[in-house]
């Protein structure tokens, strides 16, 4: 396959001409979700490679609440993380970066579906739609805090400690 032929499948441009209305063949808005989704699969690809070499960072991250919970009760339980079976490290490593992955590229993917679904909508629909992401964006973020800090006292009480403040 040449360069040009690459370039012009991740672009997705339509072979033929949109009509007034904005209608497409329907060949074309095949093309064109292929494009998006090869991106998207790229774009997801390169995080995971860059979540694979910071897999030792994410591991701290994830297991932080875990030795936390042990540092808190000290003496009173004894556990240690374990990984069962032959290929278990490969697997959470996998894994972790697959998950780490999909969450930092999800602006990117969600942006890319909401671009190929949003000419299809009737401008009430749009209007509704900005609506409900101008809404549910800081309703997401905020539920997510106080969701955490919940998690954070609920884990303290517990443990045995009372919880600050």
């Amino acid at each position: 396959m040449r360069v040009a032929g690459l370039v012009d499948l991740l672009r997705g441009a339509p072979k033929h001409p949109v009509g007034d209305d904005g209608q497409m063949v329907l060949s074309d808005h095949l093309r064109e979700f292929r494009a998006r989704l090869i991106r998207c699969f790229l774009v997801l690809l390169v995080a995971f490679c860059v979540a694979l070499f910071f897999y030792d960072e994410l591991l701290d991250l994830v297991m932080s609440p875990y030795n936390d919970a042990r540092e808190q009760l000290k003496q009173k339980v004894q556990t240690e993380a374990y990984v069962r079976g032959a290929t278990g490290p490969l697997m959470l490593n996998l894994k972790l970066s697959g998950v780490a992955a999909v969450v930092v590229s999800s602006p990117y993917w969600l942006y890319q579906l909401w671009a190929f679904l949003m000419p299809g909508l009737h401008p009430r629909e749009r209007k509704w739609t900005r609506v409900f992401v101008a809404v549910a964006g800081p309703l997401f973020l905020g539920v997510s805090c106080s969701a955490t800090t919940c998690c954070r006292a609920a884990s303290r009480c517990s443990s045995g400690s009372p919880p600050a403040g």
